[in-house]
């Protein structure tokens, strides 16, 4: 439209011919590939930081002051010059270009200090929490199930077939994890969460994405950068003597046939006669380890969002000494932990002990992968992460188990698993150390009573 725009000013403009031909050229370029460039956009819903507003400030006063100082000489600035028109006449089109260059940045400005603020985050409804809970069910990533805690708004494609869940902090946008659905509904979401944020003003963020849609964000124009390896035990060659630690071997020889701990595993909805137990047991985790609650990246004690899945129990003489809250994804490709506690009295290798049987409970019931969660690059402190060492330790490892980056690895690798990159995609516009800011305080935030309600 704009070329075409061009091309009808330059005849105008004393029937340029050579300029008009020279942008019919560029538009004749341009129309074939007009189907690669489906997405709209609006000039008033862009978002400028402050360096574009001081740059095209410093462009608009630079102009005015070549013009004042070329036609310097102009003894009358009187009102015929506003309205004279004639090749010659260099003056008089500055002086209108000037007016309404400036007047439209005037409009401009007011329209944009007239915008919304920044929304937000919007807690789903009971039904968005339900519909996004069958799909993740079918997902073969056991992440997708963090989106029944409630603390993250949900957005859904047109078949509401696939979803994807973020939460906003500050200007940033923030999406846990890739869209949860099939290839095709993932790109769409992920077009529509960028043109949300692009019309919002805000900076998208794509936390924790895998290396295999790595291209698909560099196309959406957002920045990538590996932030972390994920940690997954093959299931299927689990064994006690595959272990890279020999202290976990002794550790559950110890727990399982010495201290006479039981295990078991309830399904979804089946534990509530523990629940009171269940709650003192992580009440008094949370004040052994003086912490609190934590949310987005990880989950929350509440009965309700607990209750949707099946639950990891040690006991001993009846009563609960630990427990595990499992996530197991669809065609049993994956299981996970999101919450893992024991009593106050409890020895840390309880903990490991729980891990151990549960590891070996995943086995024996088919699925492929045990997923550890994400921990830091091995060179993570000297590489580009180094400057945000600290919240990423929070990030990922909320609780503050870990004395160092490396130590959150170290208590992964014990488990001996296989390593895959997890990366970060986000607006070139958005700054590192602001990125690192907004999802650590996503992270320390007192969770959402979610599905409480």
């Amino acid at each position: 439209m704009f070329l075409g725009a061009g091309v009808l000013g330059c005849l105008f403009k004393g029937f340029d011919y050579q300029e008009a031909l020279s942008l019919l050229f560029i538009l004749g370029l341009l129309l074939p590939s007009r189907r690669y460039f489906p997405r709209k956009s609006s000039l008033f819903q862009q978002r400028y930081p402050p360096l574009w507003v001081t740059a095209i400030l410093f462009v608009l006063l630079g102009s005015i002051w070549v013009g004042v100082f070329n036609y310097r000489n102009i003894e009358d600035y009187s009102g015929d010059l506003w309205t004279t028109f004639d090749i010659a006449e260099d003056g008089s089109r500055f002086l209108r270009a000037t007016l309404g260059s400036t007047v439209a940045l005037v409009l401009f400005s007011i329209i944009s200090l007239l915008t919304a603020s920044q929304p937000e985050t919007e807690i789903p409804n009971p039904s968005q929490l339900e519909k996004a809970l069958e799909i993740a069910k079918k997902s073969r990533r056991a992440y997708a199930l963090l989106a029944a805690m409630g603390d993250k708004a949900l957005l859904f494609n047109k078949k509401s077939d696939a979803f994807l869940m973020y939460a906003i902090e500050g200007k940033s946008w923030i999406s846990l994890g890739d869209p949860v659905g099939g290839e095709k509904e993932q790109q769409e979401l992920a077009l529509k969460f960028n043109d949300l944020c692009r019309k919002s003003k805000a900076w998208p963020l794509f936390f924790e994405v895998d290396q295999e849609h790595f291209q698909f964000y560099l196309d959406m124009g957002l920045t990538v950068m590996k932030i972390g390896e994920e940690g997954r035990v093959p299931l299927k060659s689990l064994t006690l003597e595959s272990l890279a630690s020999a202290d976990l071997k002794n550790t559950f020889q110890r727990f399982k046939e010495t201290e006479d701990y039981s295990f078991e595993v309830l399904p979804a909805g089946e534990w509530g006669g523990f629940s009171g137990e269940l709650k003192k047991t992580s009440e008094d985790w949370l004040s052994k380890n003086k912490t609190r609650e934590k949310g987005f990246l990880t989950g929350f004690f509440g009965e309700k969002y607990l209750s949707a899945s099946p639950m990891a129990l040690v006991r001993k003489e009846g009563k609960v000494a630990a427990f595990a809250h499992l996530q197991l994804s669809g065609d049993k490709q994956e299981v996970s932990t999101d919450l893992l506690r024991s009593s106050g009295e409890a020895s840390a290798a309880l903990e490991d002990y729980l891990m151990l049987e549960t590891l070996l409970w995943s086995r024996e019931k088919g699925y492929q992968w045990f997923n550890l969660g994400t921990a830091p690059l091995l060179d993570a402190e000297e590489s580009p992460l180094a400057p945000f060492k600290d919240q990423l330790k929070e990030i990922l490892s909320p609780y503050g188990h870990a004395a160092g980056l490396l130590d959150i690895r170290k208590d992964k690798e014990r488990f001996n698993p296989e390593w895959s990159p997890k990366y970060l995609a986000a607006s070139g516009n958005l700054p590192l150390a602001m990125a690192f800011n907004n999802i650590r305080s996503l992270v320390l935030k007192v969770p959402h009573a979610g599905l409480e309600r």
